[in-house]
């Protein structure tokens, strides 16, 4: 693991004087910025939305040059190739910049079609919560992970979520045009699944939906395009779930995991919904 704080330059070694002016000015040079051999994990900030609740594609855009001049006092870490962290405990203790998250991380997944790379994003901004998503970006050289342009372009934007709502457990590419994702899920979130948002919130009425309340975890493949499929859902082993109201022990005893998990496809999942709304409402 390496922490980095600013880029390495010869000029510093040239001119000293020189370099503390810049500094001061908060101003670097683009040569400068493009010697970085990773990028800083606050410049993918501008990435993530809260706001959005489904996969959408998006084109926003960072300027390299400006994040570095803007983030080259913090210094992160980078805990193994293609990943970067940064701390808010781990900062000087001038630098109390407020609105930064406490927490902010990347991972580099690899490269997809048309020279996109796939990455998660997780951040935390002073909850109890770390929130991820994933996004498809070009621009990046996976060898140095910095772009030879100084702009970066979101091309696709995935939602994640806190912990058992929606987080992100694991992605991976199996194909130029198609990953996988694997999401926590909640009882909720598992009845509702697919369905209209309007009459999935009449079914799933009594089913807990929070980051707290696992059930298990589902699978899905999306394209570069944003399109999605399920491939199937692990329901955790019926000791380890939760069982606070009736509709979800009804939930629970329609599945035949005791203490093993629980694998539907697609097609049975659809099965477990129509039984649910026969037997449970």
């Amino acid at each position: 693991m390496r922490i980095t704080r600013c880029p390495s330059s010869s000029l510093s070694m040239r001119n000293p004087l020189l370099w503390l002016f810049i500094l001061f000015l908060g101003i670097l040079p683009e040569s400068q910025a493009k010697e970085r051999d990773i990028i800083h994990p606050l410049c993918f900030e501008p990435f993530a939305s809260l706001e959005k609740a489904t996969q959408s594609s998006g084109q926003k855009t960072i300027n390299l040059d400006s994040c570095l001049n803007k983030y080259i006092k913090y210094p992160f870490k980078e805990p193994a190739p293609w990943q970067a962290v940064f701390e808010k405990n781990d900062q000087p203790k001038d630098n109390s910049e407020t609105g930064l998250p406490t927490y902010s991380s990347y991972k580099l997944i690899g490269q997809m079609e048309n020279q996109q790379v796939l990455m998660s994003y997780s951040a935390n901004y002073g909850g109890s919560g770390i929130f991820s998503q994933a996004f498809l970006v070009e621009g990046i050289s996976l060898e140095k992970q910095v772009p030879n342009t100084n702009t970066l372009t979101q091309t696709l934007f995935v939602e994640g979520g806190d912990r058992c709502f929606g987080s992100i457990e694991q992605l991976s590419i199996i194909s130029p045009q198609k990953f996988e994702i694997r999401r926590k899920i909640t009882p909720s979130a598992l009845v509702g699944y697919g369905m209209n948002a309007n009459y999935a919130q009449k079914v799933t009425k009594g089913l807990s939906d929070c980051a707290l309340c696992c059930v298990g975890s589902f699978v899905e493949q999306v394209d570069t395009k944003g399109n999605r499929e399920l491939v199937n859902v692990t329901l955790l082993p019926r000791e380890m779930r939760e069982t606070d109201t009736e509709q979800e022990r009804c939930l629970n005893r329609l599945t035949k995991a005791d203490t093993h998990t629980d694998i539907f496809t697609k097609e049975s999942l659809k099965t477990l919904q129509q039984d649910y709304i026969d037997q449970c409402l």
